[in-house]
């Protein structure tokens, strides 16, 4: 395919395709990926990007090396537990593990993956601008009821008695970087799952904005 698009991605983006079918949102992701080896696009991945990632994977394979654990532990043995040499090897396996998949990829797939190069600079005009977009944006709050962290059971606390917490979800300044960075880049698209990236107002960003979904 000619005249492949130009389009940056967000970490979500990445970190679904590395988690595979794991993850529930691949289903979503992979038509997407199709299309960037079909020649459709061609995908800018920063290292601003990359670092992310990583953090991500590392949070993801924690919860999921926790919610594995079988029997019961005090504080003080979880602390212990997870402190050994054993509980970090695992946690660091799977997420190079996962990482290493977006790497091979990007590394080897020359024609549709462009890593940036380590001299680009970013003028300060950019966070400056950012600072004003997460300014002007005000999010929304929502209403979590309180889960175990292991095995999803809703709790009440034994304190006060709630059961829920108040959490305010919005566009964060990751992300705010995220597209103006595509819009330095001068990527045509920017490619994400989350929904609050539509509430950046279309005049701030030179990046159409897509929500996969």
């Amino acid at each position: 395919m000619s005249n492949p698009l130009s389009a940056y991605v967000d970490t979500n983006i990445l970190v679904s395709y590395a988690l595979g079918e794991n993850d529930k949102r691949f289903h979503v992701i992979e038509p997407f990926f199709e299309d960037v080896f079909k020649g459709k696009f061609v995908l800018h991945i920063t290292h601003f990007v990359l670092s992310e990632a990583l953090h991500t994977l590392r949070n993801i394979a924690t919860e999921q090396v926790y919610r594995e654990l079988s029997g019961t532990y005090s504080q003080s043995e979880l602390i212990k537990l997870v402190n050994s040499s054993s509980f970090k090897n695992e946690v660091r396996d799977r997420s190079l593990k996962a990482f290493k998949t977006i790497i091979d990829i990007i590394t080897k797939d020359t024609d549709h993956f462009k890593i940036e190069d380590s001299e680009k600079l970013y003028s300060e005009k950019m966070f400056e601008d950012g600072l004003e977009i997460l300014s002007e944006l005000f999010g929304e709050f929502r209403i979590f009821r309180f889960r175990c962290a292991k095995c999803d059971s809703y709790l009440n606390c034994n304190k006060c008695g709630f059961n829920s917490e108040v959490s305010y979800k919005a566009i964060n300044a990751p992300d705010i970087t995220h597209a103006l960075m595509s819009s330095a880049l001068k990527c045509e698209y920017l490619y994400t799952t989350d929904k609050y990236f539509s509430y950046i107002p279309k005049e701030k960003v030179k990046s159409k904005i897509i929500v996969l979904s």
